[in-house]
């Protein structure tokens, strides 16, 4: 594998971290922000092609050419999320707590992997599609006592 050299794992992210703060504004209310960044992780790209006679004897299939095992790293990426808490009343039994917030409060698209298009001169384009931008949410939650 890799002609005997070695390489980096897949998921070797080297940077993975996080930053928590919460504020009480009152008894009842309070706030957080969550920011966290990630660095990307590896993949194998493909460099070139080339023509082999089709089995059927009928045309060519093209093979692709990859280059190193996991040599290229992918963008890093970093999202903000903001969230605010309301507790509710003590009652006999249980406690709620109604929260609202959004994930990714600047929209960046968190890249989900890579997708490889040839383009018309031979060489090929990488995509990197995302999956969610800025998502609000709502919650209910309760604690029995």
């Amino acid at each position: 594998i890799n002609q005997g050299n070695s390489f980096l794992a897949r998921y070797d992210r080297r940077h993975n971290g996080a930053v928590v703060a919460n504020y009480q504004l009152t008894g009842r209310w309070s706030l957080s922000a969550v920011f966290e960044f990630i660095s990307g992780s590896r993949f194998t790209p493909v460099i070139g092609q080339y023509a082999l006679p089709s089995p059927t004897l009928i045309g060519v299939d093209l093979v692709p050419v990859f280059a190193p095992i996991n040599s290229v790293k992918l963008a890093d990426t970093h999202r903000l999320d903001l969230g605010i808490k309301l507790r509710g009343r003590q009652r006999k039994r249980w406690q709620g707590e109604w929260f609202a917030g959004v994930y990714n409060v600047y929209n960046r698209a968190a890249p989900i992997g890579i997708s490889i298009e040839p383009s018309g001169d031979g060489s090929f384009r990488y995509q990197q599609p995302g999956l969610f931008g800025l998502l609000p949410f709502i919650s209910y939650g309760f604690k029995f006592q």
